[in-house]
């Protein structure tokens, strides 16, 4: 029988590419609120990239298990507004783990920097102060 390591028992949801800065989790206490910022990669390489709000970095963790990466925000650190307005300096900037801006994404499949900039659609009623998700399609 295969034997997990404790971590792995512990935190299964570890699939993702967890791209929040470590000094966002060391700030963090357990009930800290922050906005998870998710990327997901279809089979034809397109990608979305999604946020939500008031979630600890543990719960946005395990949201991220079927994402290809997340990030989470603390709220004491950047609001939720600020976090989906933020953009990448350079949107197909080449990266290797992570890229520079909170709303800002490394889809490291492909190396490089994705975030909602692209053809940005929100959802019917959407409002980004309310806390629905957020979603922006992009073919890069």
């Amino acid at each position: 029988m295969l034997e997990l390591p404790r971590k792995l028992l512990e935190e299964p949801f570890a699939l993702a590419s967890d791209q929040t800065p470590q000094r966002y989790k060391d700030f963090a206490s357990p009930d800290q609120l922050g906005t998870g910022v998710f990327l997901q990669v279809g089979a034809s390489r397109e990608t979305l990239v999604t946020f939500q709000q008031n979630l600890t970095y543990r719960v946005c963790a395990q949201q991220a298990a079927d994402m290809a990466a997340f990030k989470w925000v603390p709220l004491q650190i950047s609001s939720y507004e600020t976090v989906v307005g933020s953009r990448c300096k350079l949107v197909g900037e080449p990266c290797v783990a992570t890229c520079d801006a909170d709303g800002c994404l490394c889809n490291t499949a492909r190396q490089e920097c994705v975030d909602a900039s692209g053809n940005s659609q929100l959802p019917p009623n959407s409002n980004v102060a309310s806390g629905e998700l957020v979603i922006s399609y992009s073919g890069r």
